[in-house]
């Protein structure tokens, strides 16, 4: 079908949207949806009809259709108030008030060469034109048009057939069980598949024989299996092993296609997560490896059978460090991701028979993980945080285009050995925002809400939110029904923490591009610092100031950043992380033990580690100081006036022990409500 509406042209086959100013190829469930509306304007279309005829049927949110009309309106620029092309019916759904014009004419029956030629008549010996000469004239216009519109239709025809990254795959689901299910992988052979599921409390790595075989638990219990991975002959699988004692790198050999007991080949560093890849005859193991849960990643190779470990050639390890590789036996090359500064991944390759590497391309975002596409000298990676997309990239003109498009987040894409699929994770999670342990519905959205901030005055609640598709800020007021929200500068950044300068006129935000003051009032950014490391426990301590900690050189450095002047100014190097107000100073020592004004604190006060992934757990609200128990991360202690300690069930065990907050007598925290993930793949 080939649409014409308003100032556009919608070819439906090859996903095209046609304006004078160019064209853009659209996402394929957009292209869906603007397909469906051409074919049923003027009416009333429900959400419930848009998931049976667009959605198919899938198991998806109400910020599925959200996300995917947003996405289309800014393709139409149908985003100011008044719509030109798509309107919300309230209570009911979606209407395309534009009447479209399919302008794919059929042939006409009575178009032949065989036509009667006309000629001139007299009127009083005038000659004038005879009143067929405009159905002649019609008709060669119309003759033109269609040779117009089939050679448009066989441009957009070579166009496809050269680009076969943005045709539409079917895609379908590998697993649909009761359980959790992501690390997937298919063996070589396409007639297994290893995945990790968490259930029952344990999360365990399971063998299933396709299409439809009984998931069988091949890893040992009492611990948390991830990561699986086979060899290139499908004889082995080496997946990650652990538990709150040990890290170990297990392998389980396959005898006539039965799996064995798992055993330890390798002691690895706790708190490290891994790739793995085997070298084609089975001797050597790759993998990625950091010494502690804050130092870069370093790519390793192992020799199975001595023992021996070997640093391959990479770029200097700094922040996350080089945190993912994908290595291609059948080609022999070797992908590493590093992050060379905070937000930005850069793809190199690593030649391991020379022991050297070279940068192939960098991307202005994070990219988790990455693969070699089928294609030579092309990548498969996620889209910007949070992916509902598989981008494919060519690394010869740099250039990326849509490869999947899904209604739920995407990671962990791996290859199909049949030289065309993919399979990944597909997931779906819904965190709420608590206020003294009642949720409360008038904000909350059906995806994730998270990182509330309750301001010093008790009047607004500040959160992070992805039900534009992306994370921004959004602002409740406590006393009304007003929801306001704050566009960050970059719509690929991931949040950390959030916290209300102390007079409630600007947030402080830590993301992953760096750390963004927020100006409340005028709803904008006020200031961004870009930083050379990862930043954490990002908190004021004055109104004009703020402290955050690196970790470099294998220990935590303390600064002091003065937002009026922009300087920077380090603390003494015994200390590592600090929280302040006009009242209070808490400073957390290397060994991280806490000190209060300058003393040590109450030795009854024994807290958990003052910093989950980049956020503090800790909190400074006036005379009371808060964090999360040592022994019961359950558990919330609060100091108070800084001399008694009171315990209370916090009961937080869903988006991680950080996200809470304090003000007064009012607590919020983020709870997860569900989640789910299924193995999909691509049926190019």
């Amino acid at each position: 079908m080939f649409w014409k509406f308003g100032d556009f042209e919608f070819n439906a086959n090859t996903r095209v949207l046609s304006t004078l100013s160019g064209d853009a190829i659209l996402e394929p469930k957009v292209s869906s949806l603007l397909s469906y509306l051409c074919q049923h304007p003027q009416r009333n279309i429900s959400r419930d009809e848009l998931f049976t005829e667009v959605w198919h049927d899938q198991l998806v949110t109400d910020n599925a259709i959200n996300r995917v009309i947003a996405l289309l309106r800014k393709a139409l620029t149908d985003e100011a108030k008044l719509k030109q092309y798509i309107v919300t019916v309230p209570k009911i759904g979606y209407r395309f008030i534009i009447t479209p014009v399919n302008i794919t004419p059929e042939l006409q029956e009575n178009l032949s060469i065989d036509a009667p030629v006309f000629s001139a008549k007299t009127v009083d010996g005038k000659e004038v034109e005879n009143q067929q000469r405009p159905f002649i004239k019609n008709r060669l216009l119309t003759i033109l048009y269609i040779l117009i519109t089939v050679s448009l239709l066989g441009y957009f025809f070579i166009i496809k057939s050269n680009t076969i990254e943005n045709i539409n795959p079917r895609v379908s689901p590998l697993t649909r069980l009761s359980s959790d299910q992501f690390d997937a992988e298919m063996a070589n052979n396409n007639q297994q598949l290893i995945y990790s599921s968490y259930e029952n409390k344990e999360q365990a790595l399971y063998l299933m024989s396709l299409p439809n075989g009984a998931p069988q638990k091949i890893s040992l219990p009492n611990g948390r299996a991830s990561n699986g991975h086979w060899s290139l002959d499908d004889t082995r699988v080496v997946y990650l092993y652990r538990n709150k004692t040990t890290c170990q790198f297990h392998q389980i050999d396959f005898i006539n296609g039965k799996a064995q007991t798992p055993r330890s080949i390798y002691q690895c560093m706790q708190n490290s997560v891994t790739d793995f890849a085997y070298s084609n005859d089975n001797q050597t193991l790759y993998f990625v490896e950091r010494i502690n849960e804050y130092s870069p990643y370093i790519a390793y190779q192992l020799n199975i059978a001595t023992g021996e470990k070997r640093r391959l050639a990479q770029p200097t390890a700094i922040g996350k460090g080089n945190h993912h590789f994908d290595f291609s036996p059948k080609i022999d090359r070797f992908l590493l991701l590093s992050d060379q500064t905070p937000g930005n991944t850069t793809f190199f390759e690593v030649d391991l028979s020379n022991n050297n590497y070279k940068e192939l391309i960098t991307f202005d975002y994070f990219i988790d993980n990455a693969l070699w596409a089928h294609q030579a000298n092309h990548v498969v990676h996620q889209a910007p945080h949070p992916s509902y997309q598989l981008l494919k990239t060519d690394l010869n003109t740099q250039k990326s285009s849509v490869l999947v498009s899904d209604t739920r987040r995407i990671n962990n894409a791996k290859r199909i050995n049949n030289q065309h699929d993919y399979l990944f994770s597909s997931y779906m999670f819904n965190s709420d925002i608590e206020i003294n342990k009642k949720t409360v519905t008038d904000f909350n959205s059906s995806v994730t809400d998270f990182l509330p901030a309750i301001s010093n005055d008790k009047q607004q609640l500040a959160f992070i939110s992805k039900r534009s598709g992306y994370s921004k800020i959004w602002l409740k007021n406590l006393s009304s029904d007003t929801l306001s929200s704050i566009e960050p500068p970059k719509q690929g950044r991931s949040f950390y923490s959030l916290q209300w300068s102390f007079d409630d006129k600007s947030l402080l935000a830590n993301t992953s591009n760096g750390l963004l003051i927020f100006d409340v009032q005028a709803r904008k950014v006020d200031k961004t610092i870009e930083l050379p490391l990862p930043a954490y426990s990002v908190s004021w301590i004055t109104v004009q100031e703020l402290v955050y900690s690196q970790y470099q050189d294998n220990h935590w450095q303390l600064f002091k950043y003065n937002v009026a002047t922009s300087i920077t100014t380090p603390f003494a190097q015994q200390w590592a992380f600090s929280l302040g107000n006009d009242k209070q100073q808490v400073l957390i020592n290397q060994e991280m033990k806490i000190f209060i004004n300058d003393s040590p604190a109450l030795q009854s006060l024994t807290c958990k580690n003052p910093i989950f992934r980049q956020s503090s757990t800790m909190r400074l609200d006036g005379d009371n100081f808060y964090c999360l128990s040592e022994h019961n991360s359950s558990e919330l202690l609060r100091l108070e006036s800084m001399t008694t300690v009171h315990r209370q069930a916090h009961k937080m065990k869903s988006m991680g022990y950080y996200d809470y907050a304090v003000s007064g007598n009012l607590q919020a925290l983020s709870k997860t409500r569900n989640a789910s993930s299924d193995i999909m793949r691509t049926n190019f």
